[in-house]
């Protein structure tokens, strides 16, 4: 795709940078570092520090939805937990949200799927939305990784690109 294909919209420019001031601000490592293996151990401390808490976040939030589950529906839940997998992505990177979509399909489980409070799910259904809640985090991480790579092996800043 070409940039003139796909112009840059103050949306999607704003929300990129929205999100980059995220990171600054929680004073998460530089994706370039992560992406080329390049961390340094305080770095990878941060890393992990970020993972964890967006990880821990995500399960509050779980708790936070479990009156609302009748309401919602499962599928709707699943929805909703794949986008704090994404936000938990952005604050601890590929290791954040790999665990985030972990704690995300065992929180669906545990807490919105019947029997509630065990991990054991008797609907098929429910096992393929769990399955694809893990899958979808996963693959938005890497895909996120990706593009940081693919941006460093051009020389450009992903901060300063607009969306691919």
């Amino acid at each position: 795709f070409s940039k003139e294909a796909h112009p840059r919209t103050p949306f999607t420019s704003g929300c990129l940078t929205a999100s980059l001031r995220l990171r600054q601000d929680l004073r998460t490592p530089d994706l370039g570092a992560i992406a080329s293996g390049a961390m340094t151990s305080r770095a990878t401390d941060q890393t992990n520090l970020g993972a964890s808490m967006g990880s821990l976040g995500l399960l509050v939030f779980s708790l936070f939805l479990v009156p609302l589950r009748d309401f919602l529906g499962a599928a709707n839940v699943a929805i909703i937990l794949l986008l704090g997998v994404q936000v938990v992505a952005i604050i601890g990177g590929r290791r954040g949200g790999i665990l985030g979509a972990t704690v995300a399909a065992l929180s669906f489980d545990f807490f919105f799927t019947e029997p509630y409070l065990r991990l054991v799910i008797t609907d098929r259904h429910d096992i393929i939305t769990a399955v694809l809640l893990l899958v979808a985090g996963i693959a938005t991480s890497e895909l996120g990784a990706l593009r940081v790579r693919r941006e460093l092996g051009r020389g450009g800043d992903p901060a300063s690109e607009g969306p691919s």
